[in-house]
């Protein structure tokens, strides 16, 4: 064999790979391609092109190479197929209140090799808008003893070897007190420390 591929080949999933295998004759020579110690049909070829490539595609090939005179077998060549990163599932927008002990926000993302998540932060009160990031990776973030700094904007930021993707911006609002829904028979809306909130009955409504 004269013409060998490497040992190791990455392809991203979806895409295309050749392999070449090729062998010096003066007879005429005839290939047949092997996938994990199975022959390929129709295979008669220096090159073997994997289109449009799945998990499926994975594994060792190697081609054997044959004349009147005998065959020889080339080097084997693992197949692995990665993918770009991608967020399955976005951060979404939240409320808490000011001393919340925790509060969780998540970013799924999916690739091969397994990607890395990291977070950012954009204060709402900001001037200059400018992302900060956080301490932090992995597809949870956890804020603790939440304070009305928190409040913002939250992003995160998903990649491997082969690219980066971010997600959508999720807003987090961090208030002093709780809002009450309006309650049936009042005319306005309470706005009440949350440990007086089981006191408040409709009676007590302006």
């Amino acid at each position: 064999i004269e013409r060998n591929c490497p040992v190791n080949v990455v392809v991203i999933l979806g895409e295309a790979v050749h392999l070449t295998c090729e062998a010096k004759s003066t007879l005429e020579v005839e290939y047949l391609w092997i996938k994990n110690d199975h022959p390929l049909e129709e295979t008669n070829s220096t090159t073997l092109e994997l289109r449009n490539v799945t998990k499926e595609s994975e594994g060792a090939y190697k081609c054997q190479a044959s004349n009147k005179r005998g065959s020889t077998v080339s080097n084997v060549t693992i197949v692995e197929v990665h993918e770009r990163p991608n967020i399955t599932e976005q951060p979404l927008d939240g409320k808490g209140l000011v001393g919340d002990e925790v509060y969780l926000m998540d970013c799924k993302g999916s690739g091969v090799p397994r990607p890395i998540t990291e977070w950012f932060f954009i204060p709402m009160k900001s001037e200059k808008q400018e992302a900060v990031r956080i301490n932090t990776t992995g597809r949870i973030l956890q804020l603790a003893n939440l304070t009305t700094a928190n409040t913002g904007f939250y992003f995160c930021n998903v990649f491997n070897l082969h690219g980066k993707v971010q997600s959508r911006l999720a807003r987090l609002d961090v208030s002093r007190f709780l809002y009450i829904p309006k309650l049936i028979g009042c005319q306005t809306c309470l706005r009440c420390n949350p440990l007086k909130v089981l006191l408040w009955l409709c009676m007590y409504c302006d």
